[in-house]
């Protein structure tokens, strides 16, 4: 895979969660994908990516902001690192903050995205 079509996969899988379009998201996704959160739960194969999906927008969760900043590829290892800022409505809460995100791919798709975040506001000690 070249450093375009990983940023194809990357953007489609982020993009479909931006404009809730799971159609978006799973097309970029290999069956057998994991995704790992950043803060514990994992997420594995399509189907259950599918119903996560659905039901974090169903319980009123929306993405108001995944904006990638950028996109690091590593063909020898076949993977993407995107940094990324973040914003959403979950659970009657607004939250925000920066992160990444590491792609692994196989057979052209994404296998496994694992996320990372760091909060918004810094301390400098």
């Amino acid at each position: 895979m070249d450093r375009k079509s990983a940023e194809r996969l990357i953007e489609g899988y982020i993009g479909g969660w931006r404009s809730f379009d799971k159609e978006m998201s799973l097309s970029v996704l290999h069956p057998d994908a994991i995704v790992y959160e950043c803060y514990g739960p994992v997420y594995h194969g399509a189907e259950e990516i599918g119903d996560w999906f659905d039901g974090w927008h169903a319980a009123d969760g929306k993405v108001l902001c995944w904006d990638i900043e950028n996109i690091h590829y590593d063909f020898e290892n076949q993977t993407g690192v995107a940094q990324w800022y973040f914003e959403c409505h979950s659970q009657g809460q607004n939250y925000e903050f920066f992160g990444c995100s590491v792609f692994e791919f196989c057979e052209g798709k994404i296998i496994s995205v694992k996320e990372y975040d760091m909060d918004k506001e810094k301390s400098y000690p």
